[in-house]
């Protein structure tokens, strides 16, 4: 309980949420960024239907607007939080109740989907302080998602099963058809499918932080959470830097018993992301989807097997030697490789310390620059499903996928990502 008391004396919030006390048994909170959100009834209709936790479940609402957003966007907000208030009357009861927060006038500087995700997650961990319960549960949502039924129990009994796991994503899947326009569904298609993709591609390297990072789709103990500073306030990538920071850590799992279905919609509310992706794309439907060159991902799997090597040589010695391609030799000297190891070597009495350090300094963010420079460099981006069915056939799935379609691979990534 002291983290959680240390974290919200930190922290500058305003005037609490709660309309209520929370319930003595709380054990799960939902938090949902609100900011001009039409599909939010189907969201909490879909949370509503779930199977119920053993524990009683709090949905916190987090709407948001800029300062510098118009006046029409704060009153649509407005309309809608008076739809939920009608809805919550009808559907609310003690172990699953509703709580509401307005932010209409945030800051512009940091306005955004990540202090709204913050304020909503920090408002968790007061709820869960309030009932003396540091190991609840704080999920994170988006307001044009729906899940599974058993959505709830399965994040309940996910920590339960896993002891050793503070924090797990979750299982997902877009719709690939329905009433929208089909070039629409074509385009989701193929953006999930370059997400699946890169995490397989890293999953091949056994990089050992191959986790997806989608803000709606992740869940973490309340203790976890306020030990570790809580959700940054970025405008985009939150989810990303969130994630990064917890995997270094260690103690985060996937969950797979459950699924999470994000919204299929253009946006460009976010510099990056699923809506400005779809939004991107749509603006220009001549542009191909191109993924990158799978020999990033041989190239970040030497570097992950000749790590051990690192501890035991000195680090000149050890970049002539090991098996590693000039751009990744490149990459780690401009990176202060040199220095970086007898920082690490200094402090570590084990290889296995030292391969722990490594991969903290040597984290997501720094793969994906990477991958970014031996791009630039070395390997430029090859269609996307060739790049797909290259990366499967090293895995040995066989010549089957070689001529598949975007669908036909996402389909295969999904199997696995669920199954295997």
């Amino acid at each position: 309980m002291n983290a959680l008391r240390t974290y919200l004396g930190k922290q500058q919030r305003g005037v609490a949420l709660a309309d209520a006390p929370a319930h003595p048994e709380l054990g799960i909170v939902v938090v949902i960024p609100c900011y001009d959100e039409p599909d939010l009834p189907r969201t909490l209709e879909s949370l509503r239907r779930c199977r119920p936790a053993r524990g009683a479940v709090e949905v916190v609402l987090v709407w948001n607007a800029s300062e510098r957003d118009d006046e029409e966007l704060r009153r649509r907000n407005q309309r809608m939080m008076e739809r939920v208030h009608v809805w919550r009357t009808k559907h609310e009861h003690p172990r699953f109740r509703i709580q509401t927060l307005n932010w209409p006038r945030l800051p512009a500087r940091h306005a955004g989907v990540g202090l709204a995700r913050k304020i909503g997650m920090d408002e968790a961990v007061a709820r869960f302080a309030a009932v003396d319960n540091p190991h609840g549960i704080i999920a994170s949502l988006d307001a044009d998602c729906t899940c599974d039924g058993d959505y709830l129990v399965a994040l309940e009994s996910h920590f339960q099963r896993h002891q050793d796991t503070r924090a797990c994503t979750i299982y997902f899947e877009h719709d690939l058809n329905g009433p929208l326009e089909e070039k629409l569904y074509a385009a989701i298609t193929r953006y999930e499918l370059f997400l699946r993709y890169y995490r397989h591609g890293l999953k091949f390297a056994n990089f050992p932080f191959a986790h997806y990072t989608i803000g709606s789709c992740l869940a973490v103990r309340c203790d976890f959470y306020a030990r570790h500073g809580g959700m940054n306030r970025r405008k985009a990538g939150e989810d990303f830097y969130f994630l990064n920071k917890l995997m270094a850590v260690g103690g985060v799992s996937e969950n797979t018993a459950t699924r999470v279905m994000p919204g299929v919609r253009m946006s460009t509310r976010t510099p990056f992301g699923t809506g400005r992706a779809l939004n991107d794309r749509l603006q220009n439907e001549d542009q191909s989807w191109e993924g990158y060159d799978p020999r990033v991902f041989r190239d970040l799997a030497a570097l992950v097997a000749g790590v051990d090597g690192c501890y035991e040589m000195a680090p000149g010695e050890w970049l002539n030697r090991a098996p590693l391609s000039d751009s990744m030799r490149e990459f780690l000297l401009a990176n202060g490789i040199i220095e970086k190891h007898a920082e690490i070597r200094t402090n570590c009495a084990s290889r296995e310390s030292f391969r722990k350090r490594f991969f903290q300094w040597f984290d997501g963010f720094r793969a994906l620059k990477f991958i970014h420079h031996a791009t630039r460099y070395a390997y430029p981006r090859r269609p996307l499903e060739q790049a797909c069915a290259t990366l499967l056939d090293w895995q040995g799935s066989g010549g089957e996928l070689r001529s598949a379609s975007a669908e036909e691979l996402l389909l295969y990534f999904r199997r696995c990502d669920r199954h295997c």
